[in-house]
């Protein structure tokens, strides 16, 4: 049986931009370096093999001495869907099954789907 296995990140949606964003976001609100931030989650990542996005958001506020009652803001991925990333997925579907690749922890990849690929239809 042939399948089509396609990478989520940077390939339908642009993780990059999308965390460069949310680090902007991050600076802005909370008075942080975007040099510091990315420090972290480079030391993050490479503690942890992947990023788990509460645990780093929780490191962030941590080290940067954010009350624990105060979220830090999110994005939705949607805006950061590539333009036919769609497209893509449905005339791969018309050749064989696909599926779609995304390492990390579970409730940001349910999120990068639900709110970035599911915004254009139903998965």
């Amino acid at each position: 049986m042939k399948i089509s296995l396609v990478d989520l990140d940077n390939t339908l949606i642009d993780t990059e931009k999308a965390k460069h964003d949310l680090f902007r976001l991050w600076s802005f609100k909370f008075g942080i370096s975007l040099n510091d931030i990315d420090a972290i989650y480079e030391t993050f990542r490479k503690e942890n093999g992947s990023i788990h996005f509460d645990l780093f958001c929780q490191r962030i506020k941590t080290n940067f001495k954010i009350k624990p009652y105060i979220k830090l803001p999110v994005l939705s991925f949607q805006p950061y869907v590539f333009d036919k990333a769609p497209s893509l997925i449905v005339n791969l579907m018309t050749l064989a099954p696909v599926i779609i690749n995304s390492e990390g922890d579970q409730e940001l990849q349910t999120r990068k789907l639900g709110g970035g690929l599911g915004s254009f239809w139903p998965l």
